[in-house]
């Protein structure tokens, strides 16, 4: 390690293998040049590799290196995409924004990419997506992709997948799919699907399934469920469920092969176990 200092000033450093920086920085605030590990500040810098700790602004040219442990606290700004493993605060790239942990204000033209989780605000041209959690509010032109559990405000031009749950307002253009349940409002302009229950306020243009239904459920054409629905559930062709308990309307018809109770209305015919109220 070599570097030259002045008594207020350090004007140039070689931190270590790889760290070569012209720091104007005092006691590690001021403006850093160069791949310097950390700094309080102002750091500008071509390709971020072996990123420490940045609190203030940091600016990066071309598509950062490994940065496993990185902390950007503040602004990060890429001219294709700011990275590091937590970014906290404002973010942005001309083509995305990556790291392990976001939370803040994080957008890019392309889109915004996780593989822990991203946190409040993340807005992406394309899309977003994490290998694991979302959370507060996503918008994407196209797509939106949570490996676990999406949690907040969600909408997409075309459609939005979790490999978990799905809580919230989610809405897409196009389609809705969950490992888990869905709850909340749920709008698809085609449809929405999940192995689990969902609750709630949907509408799908098309068709909906799910596990089970609890709220008020509407689909232009059919609604199907391996589970009970329990509230208002209207479809304009046809609806199916293990049971219904509530009000159930199908412009053709519906079935069930468990009990029926509550308000039946259907086009042509309506079929269950038993039947318990109008019809």
């Amino acid at each position: 390690m070599g570097f030259i200092t002045c008594p207020a000033l350090k004007t140039f450093a070689q931190q270590q293998t790889g760290h070569r920086a012209l720091n104007l920085t005092s006691k590690g605030y001021g403006i850093s040049f160069g791949n310097s590990r950390s700094v309080n500040g102002i750091r500008f810098n071509a390709v971020d590799r072996d990123l420490g700790t940045v609190n203030g602004v940091n600016f990066t040219l071309w598509r950062a290196g490994d940065n496993p442990d990185g902390v950007i606290n503040g602004l990060a700004f890429g001219l294709v995409a700011p990275n590091a493993y937590r970014i906290n605060g404002l973010s942005f790239g001309f083509v995305g924004v990556s790291g392990g942990i976001i939370h803040g204000i994080s957008s890019g033209i392309v889109g915004v990419g996780a593989y822990k989780s991203i946190n409040d605000l993340a807005i992406g041209g394309i899309g977003v997506g994490s290998n694991d959690r979302i959370n507060g509010v996503s918008i994407a032109g196209v797509g939106i992709g949570a490996g676990g559990d999406i949690k907040g405000i969600s909408l997409a031009g075309v459609g939005i997948g979790s490999g978990g749950s799905i809580t919230g307002l989610s809405a897409a253009l196009v389609g809705i799919g969950a490992s888990d349940a869905i709850t909340g409002v749920t709008l698809a302009g085609l449809g929405f699907g999940t192995s689990g229950p969902v609750k709630g306020v949907s509408f799908a243009g098309l068709g909906a399934g799910g596990g089970g239904f609890t709220g008020l459920s509407l689909a232009g054409i059919g609604l199907g469920s391996s589970g009970p629905m329990t509230g208002i559930s209207i479809a304009g062709v046809g609806i199916g469920a293990s049971s219904f308990k509530g009000i159930q309307v199908g412009g053709v018809g519906l079935g069930s092969s468990g009990p029926i109770v509550g308000l039946t209305v259907a086009g042509v015919g309506a079929g269950g176990g038993s039947f318990e109220g109008l019809q």
